[in-house]
């Protein structure tokens, strides 16, 4: 996630893609990427941040 996060921010559209489909074989982080991030101890503000960057790179790969 933290990878297709980072490219959206660089704008490199085909890595993002690619970090987002790697992201996408972890079924639970895929589903539910806050959940995944306060299981792992993740605050809300850092969860809040996490999924504003997650909706950024699916807009940058051009993915819904």
């Amino acid at each position: 996630m933290l990878i297709a996060i980072a490219n959206a921010e660089l704008g490199n559209r085909e890595a993002t893609q690619a970090a987002l489909a790697e992201m996408g074989k972890t079924t639970v982080l895929a589903r539910e990427p806050a959940a995944y991030l306060r299981r792992a101890g993740a605050t809300d503000p850092i969860v809040d941040a996490s999924q504003r960057g997650l909706e950024r790179a699916k807009n940058v790969a051009g993915v819904r």
